[in-house]
């Protein structure tokens, strides 16, 4: 059980990280066009 706890927290981490970092890419082309 604390396995998958520990588990959904990074792995939560990381999708967030993730959708940061496509929203920011999102962003920069937005600016450039």
């Amino acid at each position: 059980m604390v396995f998958t706890l520990e588990f959904g927290r990074r792995f939560a981490r990381m999708a967030v990280a993730w959708c940061d970092a496509a929203l920011a890419a999102v962003m920069q082309e937005e600016k450039n066009h």
